[in-house]
């Protein structure tokens, strides 16, 4: 796993932990309804409403699962889901946006009840796409490298490729992972299609200008680790200890 120190200064560096070993958990105390399920005792559960047990100690959903939407659209399984809140004139409205073969879909409602098409005709089916919701815009892309990042404006009704190569120094990426931290954008484990040959960059994270999540140039990139051998697997985000900076891994 690659890590570096976000600042005003961007800074590669590896951090590394030993693993740490611990016990199972017995439930031995069962339910606790006296405490708030924040308090209770690691090995209290605080509600048992919703599970059966049998006799081997085991446990399922009471009555079983069912699906989040019953309309069939598709004999692929959904390989991705993203759910964001996007404010619209003062309103907040929940979307779900979920990945299928060649398809890109999404429910526009507090109440899913039905899945709508975004984008037909991916170049790769059943990829697992990266989202990432900043500045009221949801951006998405796709892990096999074959398609844009994309980017859908809610308000707007609009889902068009998110970078325009409007100049020699826009960046022509395609990315498998995206983050927007501290009003940047960052798209890691990327190809290059601006040449033919479509260098393949596994371990170089390209971050955008700040409050412009799809300004990227070729200049502004970070090789984290360059030659170590390991290759970047998602980006995620933690507060440093240091005040005005984030760990991004």
């Amino acid at each position: 796993m690659k890590k570096w120190l976000l600042s005003i200064l961007f800074l590669p560096s590896l951090l590394q932990a030993a693993p740490e070993l611990l016990a199972p958990i017995g439930f031995g105390k069962g339910v606790d309804y006296t405490r708030s399920c924040t308090d209770v005792a690691d090995d209290a559960a605080c509600d048992s409403s919703n599970m059966t047990g049998d006799r081997r100690g085991s446990a399922e959903v009471r009555r079983g699962t069912h699906r989040l939407i019953d309309q069939a659209v598709s004999t692929n399984p959904f390989t991705s889901l993203y759910r964001t809140v996007i404010t619209t004139a003062g309103v907040p409205i929940s979307v779900l946006i979920g990945v299928s073969g060649d398809t890109i879909y999404y429910s526009p409602s507090d109440k899913i009840t039905h899945w709508l098409i975004f984008k037909r005709g991916l170049i790769t089916p059943n990829q697992k796409f990266s989202f990432a919701t900043a500045r009221n815009l949801i951006f998405m892309t796709g892990n096999a490298l074959t398609d844009p990042i994309y980017r859908w404006d809610v308000n707007a009704s609009s889902f068009t490729p998110a970078i325009l190569f409007a100049s020699t120094f826009t960046a022509h990426i395609y990315a498998k992972y995206l983050l927007w931290e501290s009003n940047y954008m960052f798209a890691a484990n990327v190809r290059d299609v601006k040449y033919s040959s479509s260098p393949y960059y596994d371990d170089r994270v390209y971050y955008s200008y700040i409050l412009e999540p799809s300004s990227f140039t070729v200049d502004r990139f970070i090789n984290v680790a360059l030659g170590d051998g390991e290759y970047i697997t998602g980006l995620t985000t933690k507060r440093s200890i240091t005040e005005g900076t984030a760990i991004i891994e």
